[in-house]
């Protein structure tokens, strides 16, 4: 019998209205301390009304040293927050709707002017994207960060969330840890998959000694790196084997990192706009951004994978053959026959959406309402570009195409 995706879902101890998922997607909306505005009650409310059954926020840090670049990041890091969490999460239950926060403490993947302290990660490898040599983690700070992310998931727990995604995906701390690249400790924390793993099995076990085994625990993944020796599909499959021995609830299947950050989210590149705004490439000087565009960027283009519907599919589909977890695909699903499919087929559990909701808040209530609509969204990346430069995360197709088609 076919599987109907608004029908109600039982995840674990979620039980959902349907099957669909907000992808965590950064946000920008908190203020300077990183306490969420308003508006992220509004963003959510409006996806929650529009069929969404749970909602994933943007990556949210568990301490400050751990924030990203972009303005706007939110944090879980004290317990002031619990406050400002909580009516948000409350709005959003009248709904029927499920809300978890993503946490995550980026590591190398930073610069020390927005920190205020130097990068670090588990070796010294320095990211080619941010530029930046990392100091390496001293085994206290290991155990502090591990006890970052259990508290961050007690505040989230005590503000009424219903449970946490961590972040161990696309070249964050903790993915860090994964891959061999950047992960060449010969102590208990490098070497062996079990030991780059180790951190993760601490931070997962605390969580639900401190919040019970009932407090749902998320995985998001990257199920291949750009450079895929150093973190193999085999490995993948590893790692779903030690995430189901500690009880997670759902494994959400992503890409890559940030060295090759167009890898994980597919796509046009839209040069114009990263000279104007992205913090890492941003410049006026005429001659640099004419270099740029002639020299840099077409290189760049040819290191990234083009863009297709569905592009984790694959991915996911062999995680979820191999795994007794529920996995959750995200990336590329734009219409609602392709929903069905993958459902239909058992290739995932649950269906998660990213741009297709920015674009369209409404997009899951226009796939109800008429099965052959195809999302708007065309993958120009605007919204990603934007949203780095302290901007809020909206659709800017229409404002900032034209400007830039000019050019």
């Amino acid at each position: 019998m076919p599987i109907d995706p608004y029908k109600p879902y039982k995840l674990a101890n979620l039980s959902l209205k349907n099957r669909f998922v907000r992808s965590a997607t950064f946000e920008g909306m908190a203020d300077k301390q990183g306490n969420p505005s308003s508006a992220y009650q509004k963003l959510y409310f409006r996806l929650a009304k529009n069929q969404v059954g749970l909602i994933i926020t943007g990556f949210s840090y568990v301490h400050p040293y751990g924030r990203a670049i972009q303005p706007g990041q939110a944090g879980f890091d004290t317990d002031q927050k619990v406050e400002k969490w909580a009516p948000i999460v409350d709005k959003i239950h009248t709904t029927g709707t499920k809300i978890i926060p993503q946490l995550a403490h980026v590591g190398r993947q930073t610069i020390s002017s927005i920190t205020g302290q130097p990068c670090f990660a588990p070796s010294t490898v320095t990211c080619s994207y941010f530029r930046q040599q990392p100091m390496p983690l001293g085994e206290n700070q290991i155990i502090e960060i591990i006890e970052h992310f259990i508290t961050a998931a007690m505040r989230s727990k005590k503000a009424g969330f219903d449970g946490v995604q961590i972040h161990m995906a696309h070249g964050y701390l903790l993915h860090q840890f994964l891959s061999r690249h950047t992960n060449r400790r010969r102590d208990n924390w490098g070497g062996s998959l079990e030991n780059r793993f180790r951190i993760v099995k601490e931070i997962i076990s605390g969580i639900k000694d401190k919040c019970g085994d009932s407090f749902p625990v998320l995985i998001k993944m990257s199920a291949q790196d750009d450079r895929p020796k150093y973190f193999t599909f085999d490995e993948a499959f590893q790692v779903c084997n030690f995430l189901s021995d500690l009880k997670v609830e759902a494994i959400e299947v992503s890409y890559g990192t940030m060295e090759k950050a167009l890898n994980i989210i597919r796509g046009d590149i839209p040069a114009e706009a990263a000279l104007d705004y992205n913090p890492t490439v941003k410049t006026a000087n005429p001659l640099l951004r004419n270099i740029s565009k002639k020299l840099v960027f077409p290189i760049l283009k040819k290191q990234f994978i083009p863009y297709c519907d569905l592009y984790n599919l694959e991915n996911a589909k062999r995680l979820q053959q191999n795994t007794n977890l529920p996995i959750i695909l995200v990336g590329g699903i734009r219409k609602m026959s392709q929903v069905e499919d993958i459902l239909n087929n058992n290739d995932a559990q649950l269906i998660s959406f990213c741009r297709g909701l920015i674009c369209q808040p409404d997009l899951l209530q226009r796939f109800k309402d008429d099965t052959t609509t195809r999302a708007r969204c065309i993958n120009c990346n605007l919204c990603t570009i934007l949203v780095d430069s302290g901007k809020p995360l909206k659709c800017y197709f229409g404002k900032y195409r034209s400007i830039y088609e000019k050019k």
